[in-house]
């Protein structure tokens, strides 16, 4: 079950890990860069269906994992470090950055056996899970947007969330933190 929660949930869903559609579309591209080493000069398109999908969203689409992946060895590396074995470090990781609840060894029931240094470490881990993690890397340019402009946003599925978060979070920044319009399902206005 572990190993399945890194796939997730569908797109859009509230279910933690990758997502189908990106798990798929790292699967097709893979295939396709398979084929290229064959035949070089062909040009592969990447179909969910009948829709090709742009170099653009698959370049996303391999940022979000790599960064991911990035983020989860980071997190497992720290638990370890702060002393925790292999098989809890990589589960307790694995069950709060894809939202999956339990792990193993010493998380097999909670975390009342880890130390709090590891609970905030591990928070963190949630935090990255549930918001995903270009949301939280947009984050940071809504501080430091002009008076008015667009951010496109091509991968990012749970803006309800980067929406709750931030109305939440941006008044405490600063009283003249930015608000988001949403002008359609892929852009977003701020408005300082």
């Amino acid at each position: 079950l572990i190993l399945f929660s890194f796939i997730g949930g569908c797109a859009g869903s509230t279910a933690g890990g990758m997502k189908v559609i990106r798990v798929i579309l790292l699967v097709k591209q893979g295939y396709r860069e398979l084929k290229r080493l064959i035949h070089p000069n062909s040009k592969i398109k990447v179909k969910i269906g009948d829709t090709a999908i742009n170099e653009r969203t698959l370049e996303t689409i391999w940022g979000f994992f790599a960064i991911y992946v990035f983020v989860f060895i980071s997190v497992m590396l720290l638990l370890m470090l702060s002393g925790l074995d292999f098989t809890t470090s990589f589960s307790a990781v694995a069950a709060t950055i894809n939202n999956l609840g339990p792990g193993q060894g010493d998380v097999l029931l909670n975390y009342a056996n880890i130390s709090d240094l590891n609970k905030w470490i591990l928070s963190f881990s949630m935090i990255v899970g549930r918001l995903e993690i270009f949301t939280l890397l947009f984050l940071p340019s809504l501080h430091s947007q002009d008076n008015c402009s667009s951010v496109y946003i091509s991968e990012v599925a749970p803006l309800k969330a980067l929406a709750s978060f931030t109305s939440a979070v941006c008044p405490l920044l600063s009283p003249s933190s930015p608000s988001l319009i949403f002008t359609s399902h892929s852009s977003i206005k701020i408005l300082n």
